[in-house]
């Protein structure tokens, strides 16, 4: 039988530090920014063929800025 202790079970995240409300609102901030980062790509010329979204001069500028704060914003999320 091995000797384990009641430590040894305990969730890998009961390990970390506490974190503040400050840092859990930008971890989710960061986070969000980063997965529509990744699917702003993808869904904005999907919608253009479906034809849901047209692809007006204003409307490109507006997700190519809306595109740069979320790649700036989502920048240091890491999705561990």
């Amino acid at each position: 039988m091995s000797s384990s202790t009641n430590t040894d079970r305990r969730p890998r995240w009961a390990d970390t530090q506490p974190v503040s409300g400050i840092e859990i609102v930008v971890s989710a901030v960061q986070g969000t920014a980063f997965w529509t980062t990744v699917l702003l790509p993808v869904l904005v010329p999907l919608l253009v063929v479906v034809g849901i979204v047209t692809m007006t001069p204003s409307a490109a500028v507006g997700f190519l800025g809306a595109y740069c704060a979320c790649a700036v914003l989502g920048h240091n999320h890491s999705p561990t």
